[in-house]
């Protein structure tokens, strides 16, 4: 099954850099957003004492057709565990995708957004290998000027982390505000 998916994401890259090309936007093509995340966690990070807690997130743009971006970037999750047990979870890594925008160009334009990630956990002291996993989200990005949007999201995360012999499905949601910037 991995081999099915390394296939996919190659497809992906191949299909990126041919359209790559094609790129015709008023300006630059490149844009970058950084982002103040809430982390709340579900499943098995839940049911392990995890709460929400507060993460960071970079990502840098490359628009390659009208409506539609390719990303990658960095992201630092991080949740509290205070009395329950554990201490405080981390969840870092990079990731990259494609970022759908929905309508002609208008001050308000709605978003997805789905790629994968290539996480790392650090749980009780424990830290985890590089995992892949998948993300996916939607937002609306508010243009306050032809160069900056403000860009509230909501994202889905998951992959899972080994810890030795446990192993444990990293899966959370992440409510965020960008500050994006065109060029």
């Amino acid at each position: 099954m991995r081999n099915a998916f390394a296939s996919r994401v190659a497809a992906l890259g191949i299909t990126l850099a041919v359209c790559a090309s094609g790129a015709a936007a008023q300006g630059s093509p490149w844009s970058i957003e950084g982002r103040l995340n809430v982390t709340v966690p579900v499943g098995d990070l839940s049911d392990a004492g995890a709460e929400s807690g507060l993460g960071l997130g970079a990502d840098v743009f490359y628009t390659f057709m009208r409506n539609m971006s390719a990303y990658a970037g960095l992201s630092r999750h991080a949740f509290n565990c205070e009395g329950a047990g554990c201490d405080d979870v981390t969840s870092s890594g990079l990731h990259g995708g494609v970022k759908l925008l929905f309508g002609a160009e208008r001050r308000a334009m709605p978003w997805a957004r789905g790629g994968i990630m290539l996480h790392k956990a650090d749980f009780d002291g424990d830290e985890s290998d590089l995992t892949l996993g998948a993300e996916l989200g939607g937002g609306i990005d508010l243009m306050l000027s032809p160069r900056f949007a403000l860009a509230p999201s909501l994202r889905f995360h998951t992959y899972p982390a080994e810890f030795g012999v446990r192993e444990l499905d990293m899966s959370y949601f992440t409510i965020s505000l960008g500050a994006h910037f065109h060029f």
